[in-house]
């Protein structure tokens, strides 16, 4: 893992050296709610949508535009949606 300092101080580069380890803490419950935004609301979002549209229109090519279209829009409204929740699910460093 990678940590930057955008302004290190001689505190930061005693206490934490490159190359050192150190550790993180994230809760379970924010691991398991993080990845079901992320990976399960996209895509359960354009499958439904999917689902609907290709019971309006019966072309192929329309229902598999439309989930691609609507994975990338879910992903997008997510990220609007998460703007300031931001710190939630930043790890918080332990040592």
């Amino acid at each position: 893992m990678v940590i930057t300092f955008n302004a290190p101080s001689s505190q930061n580069k005693a206490r934490y050296p490159i190359g050192s380890s150190v550790s993180f803490a994230l809760t379970k419950s924010d691991v398991s709610l993080l990845a079901l935004l992320v990976y399960a609301f996209p895509l359960f979002l354009a499958l439904g949508i999917t689902a609907i549209a290709s019971s309006v229109w019966h072309s192929e090519w329309v229902a598999v535009a439309l989930f691609f279209v609507a994975l990338i829009a879910s992903i997008a409204l997510l990220k609007c949606l998460l703007r300031g929740r931001a710190e939630r699910f930043r790890p918080r460093l332990v040592s």
